[in-house]
């Protein structure tokens, strides 16, 4: 009977949609949606399911803590700014004791923190707790969810098959969907530790990494204290990030002086903003010789173009035609750097 009932209620939901034209769009109905709301870099990003997958020991946990800790109480992390995060963090491998010692690494022992808190609570599964998640979600504004790991919120006898993965990916994109969160799922690698392919790192031969929006991955050098944190995925912001970080004494260090310094890349934008004026066309050309970036310089040409479709695709420059820009002017007034690419 109760089946019966959503069957009858989804029906008259879609008749609804239909007749009201909600069903099928005009393609300029799109131009009312929301804007991209990043929260930190191109990386970070509002309503998106994010799978970050590396190799065991390469202190994944310890990162998110250090990456959170840091842009709410300094507002940026490893020099690229963020936004307010208000976080819930499932940590379904530490007990409060290894949690407590992890914040004592990280030189946070003794200070107050808002706005961060943590599930650990072992013999249940996601689809238990869903109801009470999207609740304290929303009644704490969360803009930010981690499941760490998700094979230890959602069960499986079968964690590599493909259909069980994406069965089981529906309550995150639910989160998604319902709460507008950013929705992060750190996964185990895959069995078969000689997979090549970046995106099938993932357990759950890659339905997971899929139906991701984003994709993190962290993967060894040659030198153990530096792993290389590169994005193979980006739906929203083209960015092809790469970055290699150095883990020194609870501190995670950006080396910059290396080929593929992905921080430095993105902060290339913040220059471009700052050379543009408001509601100028800029040709191409001449923005890459304010910025000293000669025609020779393929690589930093490639970096140019990555920085400039990332800043149209975040809507903060839109192209008038062909090989111009300008910065997009909604409130008839020049928005200020931190605002196109900062803080709350």
């Amino acid at each position: 009977m109760a089946e019966d009932k959503v069957k009858t209620t989804k029906a008259q939901n879609l008749e609804k949609m239909f007749e009201e034209g909600l069903m099928f769009k005009d393609i300029d109905n799109s131009n009312k949606a929301k804007n991209i709301e990043p929260l930190w870099g191109d990386w970070l990003i509002k309503s998106t399911v994010i799978a970050q997958v590396g190799q065991t020991g390469i202190a994944k946990t310890t990162f998110n803590f250090d990456m959170i800790l840091n842009i709410q109480e300094k507002g940026e992390y490893l020099g690229i700014a963020g936004k307010k995060l208000r976080v819930l963090y499932f940590d379904m491998e530490s007990g409060d004791s290894l949690i407590k010692s992890r914040l004592g690494l990280l030189n946070q022992k003794g200070k107050k923190h808002e706005d961060f808190y943590y599930y650990n609570t072992q013999g249940y599964t996601l689809k238990d707790v869903l109801p009470y998640t999207k609740r304290f979600i929303e009644s704490k504004k969360i803009n930010v969810v981690y499941f760490d790991p998700i094979t230890l919120i959602d069960f499986s006898e079968d964690e590599n098959g493909n259909s069980e993965a994406t069965k089981q990916m529906s309550n995150y994109l639910e989160i998604r969907d319902d709460t507008k969160a950013a929705v992060i799922l750190v996964c185990h690698p895959p069995k078969n530790d000689k997979v090549s392919d970046s995106i099938n790192l993932v357990r759950g031969a890659g339905s997971r990494a899929a139906l991701s929006d984003i994709v993190w991955v962290f993967s060894r050098t040659d030198q153990h204290d530096i792993f290389k944190f590169e994005i193979p995925k980006n739906r929203f912001i083209n960015s092809e990030f790469s970055q290699f970080i150095m883990k020194k004494e609870g501190e995670f260090i950006p080396i910059n002086d290396i080929e593929n310094a992905g921080f430095k890349e993105f902060k290339l934008q913040e220059r471009i903003i700052s050379i543009m004026e408001a509601g100028k066309e800029t040709q191409r050309a001449d923005i890459a010789t304010r910025l000293e970036i000669s025609t020779s310089n393929e690589r930093g040409q490639r970096a140019l173009n990555r920085a400039l479709t990332a800043l149209t695709q975040k809507n903060i420059l839109e192209k008038p035609f062909y090989g111009y820009y300008r910065i997009v002017n909604e409130v008839g007034q020049s928005r200020t750097d931190s605002d196109k690419l900062g803080s709350d």
